[in-house]
């Protein structure tokens, strides 16, 4: 954000601009057994493909358009795309014309609870937003949290902050079908990396993003600049 904002980018002095991650409740997405069962049932109804989930509003800065016109060419997988918005009717005829409605599956709006069954239930999570307006990305939290890797898009923003390229998932050129595919289809066609990129998504995510995290570095800030606690610890 500090590279790219033109207010945060005219800041003079670096050590002004502290980061402090959002954070999220995390331990909600982690093997439960409910998860467990919940992303099992889920798979149940797709035996014998792969699984990538996407969830977000359908809108052009989403990118799902782009996503869906990478289906084409992968094989043995099922897209979940879950969520609503003016597009989805949209979408919905791109992925009839394409000759998709077998691999592509629009769910609607899904629960909370629901939610967390998609990301157990996926192989690999998809977030293929194209514009700086996904900034950050709570799905893809979300997701690592649920110790699943994931693609994006590289937005030059907070979006890669959360997903590191080799490290917890992949990053695709954005607008960039034929490289969006490839990130797809090279973690779905390597069990070992995915499961490298999961434990290190969720590991992550626990160090950076957790609330407690959060609450952490903002009191460390605050009694930084305030000089409140430097004497009495308190």
């Amino acid at each position: 954000h500090g590279a790219a904002s033109d207010q945060l980018g005219a800041v003079q002095d670096p050590a002004k601009l502290i980061v402090v991650p959002y954070g999220l409740e995390l331990d909600q997405f982690l093997d439960t057994p409910a998860n467990v069962a919940g992303g099992k049932a889920i798979r149940a109804r797709h035996p014998g493909k792969k699984i990538i989930f996407a969830v977000g509003r359908h809108v052009g800065y989403k990118g799902f358009r782009y996503l869906i016109e990478a289906m084409a060419g992968i094989e043995d997988t099922v897209l979940l795309l879950a969520g609503s918005g003016p597009l989805q009717q949209q979408l919905q005829e791109q992925a009839i014309t394409a000759g998709l409605t077998d691999r592509i599956v629009f769910t609607g709006r899904i629960s909370e609870e629901d939610l967390a069954f998609h990301y157990h239930a996926c192989d690999v999570f998809c977030m293929p937003s194209i514009t700086p307006a996904e900034g950050f990305g709570l799905v893809q939290v979300e997701a690592m949290a649920s110790g699943r890797p994931g693609v994006c898009c590289e937005l030059h923003n907070g979006v890669t902050y959360v997903n590191r390229h080799g490290e917890t998932g992949l990053v695709a050129e954005i607008k960039n079908v034929e490289s969006l595919r490839t990130a797809l289809e090279r973690l779905l066609s390597n069990g070992a990396m995915r499961r490298r990129f999961g434990k290190q998504a969720r590991k992550r995510v626990y160090a950076e993003f957790g609330v407690e995290e959060m609450g952490r570095r903002l009191l460390e800030l605050y009694r930084g600049i305030s000089g409140v606690g430097e004497a009495s610890g308190k």
